[in-house]
């Protein structure tokens, strides 16, 4: 119940109990007694009257006011609960989105660390074999070796595996050729391969972390 609801109910329980007290003592005085009496035994019938009659209304009216303080409270404690649970499930989303935005980070940094090898690793390459041509090709022919995703229904279906042919024999022949400028270069090249493939985890990762943390 809220506060001005409360309020508006209390004044009507106390108008209510005024306007009783006030016909029961009018009533002796119009029906039993028009003044003041200064003989005992009329204070004394007039004590006993006021109790009989007011002692049940009063009894009723405590009986009343204790449920009505009952479902008051209980009205209190479920907000109470209801403000406590609310608060509870909001430090659940905080320390998951604080958790989720964590991972988000590792990740980050470990592609930023994999990227600066990644780089330096590709110079060296570069420099080194001293034909900036067979490095890229032999990226882009790594990076697309194989069908993808063609379906075997496809019409291209035939003419893709045909090309993937291609693709390989040409990866092939341009490792070899890495292969006999040094054997260091080749490990280079599987290890730019190798940091490709981390990078793409971790990102593939951070998508699903993000999806995480709208859904929460």
């Amino acid at each position: 119940m809220r506060k001005s609801e409360a309020n508006v109910f209390k004044t009507k329980e106390m108008i209510f109990i005024y306007a009783i007290v006030l016909f029961v003592f009018a009533s002796y005085f119009i029906n039993f007694n028009d003044q003041i009496s200064n003989d005992t035994q009329v204070w004394a019938a007039f004590g006993s009257y006021i109790g009989g009659i007011l002692s049940p209304i009063v009894a009723v009216f405590a009986f009343y006011l204790i449920c009505k303080t009952y479902e008051l409270q209980k009205d209190e404690l479920e907000k109470t609960r209801q403000l406590l649970q609310q608060s509870t499930d909001a430090q659940e989303k905080n320390i998951k989105l604080a958790a989720l935005t964590q991972f988000i980070n590792i990740n980050l940094e470990r592609i930023s660390v994999l990227q600066v090898e990644y780089d330096r690793m590709l110079n060296c390459l570069i420099s080194g074999v001293n034909n900036t041509q067979i490095v890229h090709r032999l990226m882009f022919l790594e990076k697309y070796r194989g069908l993808g995703n063609v379906s075997p229904d496809d019409p291209q279906f035939e003419k893709e595996i045909e090309e993937s042919d291609q693709r390989s024999a040409e990866c092939d022949s341009l490792q070899n050729e890495l292969r006999e400028i040094g054997e260091e270069f080749s490990m280079m090249f599987f290890r730019l391969r190798s940091i490709e493939i981390e990078i793409f985890e971790y990102n593939m990762d951070i998508d699903s972390l993000k999806t995480k943390i709208i859904n929460i």
